[in-house]
């Protein structure tokens, strides 16, 4: 995700990356939704670019194995 990109362009390859983890995991949305712990419609939402709250994205990102992401986000001020 470069520098360049447009707010929705983030959002949307974010989305695409969390789909292609999820089919690499080889497990459809509802599965994902409900080992996550979230609706349906937030897995979609956040795969298609569109958001969804940030509850549901570390819920999402946590039952993939890729908590690690969001330390890149926030990472540790010494």
């Amino acid at each position: 995700m470069g520098e360049s990109q447009t707010q929705g362009e983030m959002e949307v390859e974010l989305g695409r990356q969390l789909r292609d983890l999820r089919l690499r995991r080889n497990i459809d949305q509802g599965q994902l939704a409900e080992q996550a712990g979230v609706a349906l419609n937030a897995v979609k939402n956040l795969e298609n670019g569109k958001g969804a709250t940030l509850s549901s994205l570390v819920k999402v990102l946590r039952s993939l194995g890729r908590a690690d992401w969001l330390k890149t986000l926030a990472p540790t001020v010494d």
